[in-house]
């Protein structure tokens, strides 16, 4: 009895353990297909499981998952709350809210070892950090969209942080976003 025991322990360990695996796989080849994909913005939603791939951002160098819980959209404010985690370190997520109106931060920056928002004034003085943004008008992203949905968007395509990356001669790393 004590052998069916140990057996049956053992399969489990087994299965778990290719089951985290297979995971990980599966979150690998979701960041390498955002990078494939080329979007630079994705409109988001509460629920929302978003992979992003941007060379500069994690000790990998690949990208990570934004957890969406919170979108609050429309015409007049923007707000979303996530979590956020490179795909090398995904058990520690960190939680942000990001929005459109003065007092709240619409900018996530990389700093080299964690996330952190930011305000347009971090943004322009630190555009190599930028990862990505809420929009505050994404009829400008794509003239389809609607200005009461909430769209992130690399800082590639985000005006002010272009101005402040070409006055300084910094080529930015465009960041790019796929749903699984």
């Amino acid at each position: 009895m004590k052998k069916i025991f140990n057996l049956v322990a053992i399969f489990a360990a087994l299965a778990a353990a290719v089951s985290f695996a297979s995971c990980a796989e599966d979150e690998d080849s979701a960041i390498d297909n955002a990078t494939e994909q080329g979007k630079k913005y994705v409109q988001v939603k509460a629920g929302d499981k978003v992979y992003f791939g941007n060379t500069s951002v994690g000790e990998d160098g690949k990208g990570g998952v934004i957890t969406i819980t919170e979108a609050v959209n429309s015409e007049t404010d923007k707000v979303v709350s996530f979590s956020i985690a490179t795909k090398k370190d995904e058990q520690k997520k960190q939680e942000f809210t990001i929005g459109q109106s003065g007092s709240n931060p619409s900018y996530v920056l990389w700093d080299g070892t964690q996330f952190k928002t930011g305000m347009q004034a971090d943004a322009v003085a630190n555009p190599e950090q930028v990862v990505f943004c809420l929009s505050s008008k994404p009829s400008e992203v794509d003239a389809q969209l609607t200005n009461s949905v909430c769209i992130l968007t690399s800082a590639s395509i985000n005006n002010k942080v272009k101005e402040a990356a070409a006055s300084k001669g910094i080529k930015l790393v465009d960041t790019m976003f796929g749903v699984k």
